[in-house]
């Protein structure tokens, strides 16, 4: 889902860590304004399967201010299954 502000966004990652089995969110590198990580979590199905998502966040400020936070997945959520 698309998120418009810091609740929004929290909401959509707590959404997500209800749902799966062992969320977790990894930073993989990072930068002043970009960093990739992977996230994962156990589907809650019999056979249990792990579903890996690789992205990149960029982070436009403004100020001293967050302005724009984009987040990239490195594949579609079709293609994880």
């Amino acid at each position: 889902g698309e998120a418009k502000g810091a609740k929004a966004a929290l909401k959509l990652v707590e959404e997500a860590g209800d749902f799966y089995d062992d969320p977790r969110l990894d930073v993989l590198s990072s930068s002043d304004n970009e960093f990739r990580w992977l996230a994962s979590g156990t589907q809650p199905v019999q056979w249990s399967p792990r579903v890996l998502v690789h992205g990149t966040t960029t982070i436009t400020r403004q100020d001293g201010k967050v302005t724009r936070v984009i987040d990239r997945w490195d594949s579609s959520p079709t293609d994880i299954g």
